[in-house]
């Protein structure tokens, strides 16, 4: 696929799930999770602590065989993009999908069902790409929780704005897919 093709797909993909959620959260929820958040402090704090669990998450991937093997097959996957595309994508991607499964699904299923509904839509193609399911189950009820304790979808969203910034900023760190490939195949 081609960096434009991709990029209008996330475009058009994410601003359909986000203007879709909006228009279901105004007709379905009885109370605002854009309102304001009970304390700030406290919420500005929730938030950094999702992220640095997300970032250890993250890292930590690194360190089983199937993680790097998923980071090479995303590499290969994805186009080369520029740091701003890379930080469209995660913009489009993190408002879009918590508009609708932590502002949206959160509040009709309950934080199990919109954790699990998280997870499958991250269900990989590959079976050795599993760990990128754990890791959505693990954020979606991170985020889930951290919606529930601010009452507003603002710092989930920016939360997971972070965590796919940096995610796609990992994938892009591997300069030469073919010979990282090699040296992954020959441990």
């Amino acid at each position: 696929m081609t960096k434009e093709i991709f990029l209008k797909f996330c475009i058009h993909f994410y601003s359909g799930m986000s203007i879709l959620s909006i228009f279901l959260i105004y007709l379905t929820a009885d109370y605002s999770f854009f309102g304001k958040t009970d304390n700030f402090l406290n919420s500005i704090i929730y938030t950094i602590l999702t992220i640095l669990i997300s970032l250890c998450l993250s890292f930590s991937i690194l360190k089983f065989r199937s993680g790097k093997k998923m980071v090479i097959e995303f590499k290969n996957m994805l186009p080369d993009l520029t740091m701003n595309e890379r930080f469209l994508v995660a913009f489009m991607s993190g408002i879009g999908e918590e508009l609708f499964f932590r502002g949206l699904l959160l509040p009709l299923s309950g934080l199990l069902i919109s954790t699990i509904l998280f997870g499958g839509i991250h269900y990989p193609v590959k079976k050795y790409m599993k760990i990128w399911t754990i890791f959505a189950l693990i954020m979606g009820f991170l985020l889930g929780i951290l919606c529930e304790k601010t009452n507003s979808i603002l710092f989930p969203i920016l939360a997971h704005i972070l965590v796919n910034f940096i995610g796609f900023n990992i994938i892009n760190s591997i300069k030469n897919r073919k010979n990282y490939s090699k040296k992954e195949s020959a441990i």
